[in-house]
């Protein structure tokens, strides 16, 4: 390979990691035969500190820039975000309503008809405690019903996690183990 800097990671479609690399897979290498390399990163990605350091693991991760960009998260040098799975609940989908129109007008009919079958309503704070009795008996037309428009709407789903992945392609992150000393100045 080029000329590379001590503790620089690149890609490498190769199955093996070349003289002088390692694959970014959190190996925990001994400081005593890494002396240069260990100043550079330290124990950012693990390690004692005393003995053995550990390289950057990579494995199933994307690397993205340190620091904070405009209207950006701030991220700090060997932190790991995010998740592969995702399971949504109530409690992390934006604020919302499901709403539905009523009429004061006289009902005609017995029950709902229209173009939809989003036409059909069950409210289950209504729901008998025994068989329903009478569903399709005769209304008395001398009363008038006012409907409550709070009704609720139940959940749903089933909580199974889902991918939150962008398309993506597995290939090796390597890591220097020798090379030029970076220079700060």
């Amino acid at each position: 390979m080029s000329d590379n800097y001590l503790g620089e990671i690149r890609l490498f479609a190769g199955s093996y990691a070349p003289v002088g690399w390692a694959f970014c897979d959190a190996s925990v290498l001994p400081i005593s035969q890494n002396e240069a390399l260990f100043s550079l990163i330290g124990t950012t990605y693990g390690g004692d500190g005393i003995t053995t350091f550990a390289l950057p693991d990579l494995r199933g991760r994307v690397a993205v820039g340190t620091g904070a960009g405009n209207n950006l998260t701030p991220r700090t040098l060997g932190q790991i975000v995010g998740t592969e799975q995702v399971a949504m609940t109530a409690a992390n989908t934006p604020a919302h309503s499901h709403g539905f129109s009523v009429t004061n007008a006289p009902a005609t009919t017995a029950e709902p008809a229209g173009p939809s079958a989003h036409n059909t309503c069950t409210f289950a704070a209504f729901t008998p405690a025994g068989p329903v009795k009478g569903l399709y008996s005769t209304a008395n037309t001398d009363t008038a019903v006012t409907l409550n428009n709070g009704a609720l709407v139940r959940s749903g789903g089933i909580g199974s996690p889902h991918d939150n992945m962008m398309g993506s392609r597995a290939i090796n992150y390597i890591i220097a183990l020798t090379g030029i000393y970076p220079s700060q100045f």
